[in-house]
């Protein structure tokens, strides 16, 4: 189906960029895709408009008593006087979280809670890599077998979802040149401090050593030499450099 895909990928590029011209204001959600946007059709007069977190809904400051899974993380981490990192990006390779996976492996004392949804491209392939049955279940804690420190969880509840932020110790992102990046701002604004590399949006968003911290590469190599140096950091002091940080991209300041 190669052949046909793009003939028919020719003229719908073609087409695309003829009728993008017409419009009379475009906007674009990051500095990155206003260059792409650019370079690909010709429309250099984009407007960057970043997108907004709602700093209101994700807080530490919220009523937890009726979510069920924060009794369970308690139960699995703070029983025993465990920490976590926490990834919460999509299940896909574009966001790096075969890269994850691979860096905790090779750090056996170090614990990573990754949220998935049940319907995720790649969390067959990234659940197997971390030694767990393949599943779609809901509100279940799975424990890798065989690296004891991987656990995958699927929230049917969203809302609870800041709540899990906040009794994490810090949010770990690795996309590929991301293009803004709401898993960093909605983590800061719950005053987690964030692991990313260093590169894409993430450079206008985190800044080093107060609000989070970044990998010199997009490797599992910089992940686990960037934790291993902080192992000694005291995360929750950066809290309220997090909240100011993502305040600078709340509601309120998207509306004005």
């Amino acid at each position: 189906a190669r052949l046909p895909y793009r003939i028919f990928a020719y003229f719908l590029r073609k087409i695309y960029i003829r009728e993008i011209q017409k419009f009379d204001v475009v906007f674009v959600n990051s500095p990155a895709n206003q260059k792409r946007l650019a370079e690909w059709t010709g429309r250099d007069d984009a407007i960057v408009l970043l997108p907004p977190v709602d700093t209101t809904h994700f807080t530490d400051k919220i009523d937890t008593s009726h979510f069920q899974n924060l009794p369970k993380i308690r139960e699995i981490f703070e029983k025993n006087q465990q920490k976590f990192f926490l990834s919460f990006a999509r299940l896909t390779h574009v966001k790096g979280i075969d890269r994850i996976i691979r860096a905790f492996q090779q750090m056996p004392k170090q614990n990573i809670l990754i949220l998935f949804g049940t319907e995720d491209s790649q969390r067959e392939e990234f659940q197997r890599l971390a030694g767990i049955e393949p599943t779609t279940e809901q509100n279940i804690f799975f424990q890798s077998r065989q690296f004891p420190n991987i656990f995958f969880l699927s929230i049917s509840d969203n809302n609870e979802l800041p709540a899990i932020i906040g009794a994490s110790q810090a949010v770990v992102c690795m996309s590929q040149n991301e293009d803004f990046g709401m898993v960093a701002i909605e983590a800061m604004a719950c005053g987690k401090p964030v692991f990313a590399p260093k590169e894409g949006w993430y450079l206008e968003t985190i800044i080093d050593g107060k609000t989070g911290f970044f990998l010199e590469k997009n490797s599992s190599e910089s992940l686990i030499t960037i934790i291993r140096n902080n192992e000694k950091t005291d995360f929750g002091a950066m809290k309220d450099d997090c909240r100011a940080q993502a305040e600078k991209f709340s509601l309120k300041n998207f509306e004005e």
